[in-house]
């Protein structure tokens, strides 16, 4: 190994609420010898100059400018919410609509920095679209055939066949959705 350059110190950011874990974390990194073969170190909040309350857009537009692991929790829950609750919650904040029924379809990297991506069904109860232009910028229905329409007159390209919400439009399109 003689000549080869030390690998660079990878920092992992943490969040402000995460701070108790992330210091197990690093004694199980340390105890296991992870931090002899990989460089890191950590950063809280107030090491870098971020403000506790910082949205996450303030928080993920840092850690990625600055080439940062992100360990957070889920930054839109709010007390003690599931993913589910997290969502019936986002959906009616962001464009006003109820959901009756949600099924967990899969998650994905999601490189926003470093962070996950989750897919659910959902049926609505209410469809009349409210966009809160603070949370979103456009919202709208489609049909399948509609959808189908658009797509093939180049009026509407899908996200990348890798990502899952390419997957869950193509579930949909099918009619192979696990919703009752």
């Amino acid at each position: 190994m003689e000549g080869q350059a030390r690998p660079t110190v990878i920092t992992i950011l943490v969040d402000h609420d995460m701070e108790g874990q992330a210091f197990l974390l690093w004694g199980t990194l340390s105890a296991t010898g992870w931090l002899e073969l990989l460089p890191m170190r950590l950063a809280r909040f107030v090491d870098v100059g971020l403000p506790y309350d910082s949205t996450d857009r303030e928080v993920w537009s840092f850690a990625q400018a600055n080439q940062m692991l992100l360990l957070t929790n889920n930054r839109n829950m709010e007390g003690l919410e599931s993913l589910e609750q997290t969502i019936h919650r986002e959906i009616g904040e962001e464009v006003d609509i109820s959901l009756s029924e949600l099924v967990y379809y899969g998650s994905q990297p999601w490189p926003f920095p470093r962070s996950l991506m989750v897919g659910f069904f959902a049926r609505a109860s209410t469809t009349d679209i409210c966009v809160d232009a603070n949370e979103i910028a456009f919202a709208e229905w489609h049909t399948r055939d509609g959808l189908r329409a658009k797509m093939a007159a180049g009026d509407l390209t899908l996200p990348s066949p890798s990502s899952i919400a390419y997957r869950l439009i193509h579930t949909w399109l099918d009619g192979a959705t696990p919703l009752s």
